[in-house]
């Protein structure tokens, strides 16, 4: 529990790494969210879903790209990574 911030930082770090060596695509949101963990506020939490939706839209292309780069490389896709994150993997 007192190094789960350390974990935290070093998974960041990693996701980072693999985005810049195009091995992964990341869809971040294009505002600060405005919700907590534990939020129950209906209306703010179907904002982030619209704000999450709009995002992911946006980031089509690119995740096609991705997607094709992946089928000619006979990659297989999608594998599961450390600490339950589902990213698109390259390698």
């Amino acid at each position: 529990m007192l190094n789960r911030y350390k974990n935290y930082n070093e998974t960041l770090d990693y996701i980072e790494q693999l985005e810049s060596e195009d091995k992964v695509v990341v869809i971040r949101p294009s505002r600060e969210l405005e919700v907590g963990r534990l939020e129950k506020d209906p209306k703010k939490l179907r904002r982030l879903l619209h704000q999450g939706y709009e995002d992911t839209k946006r980031s089509y292309e690119r995740i096609m790209e991705f997607v094709n780069q992946s089928i000619n490389q006979s990659v297989m896709f999608p594998r599961l990574l450390d600490y339950g994150r589902l990213i698109f993997n390259l390698s």
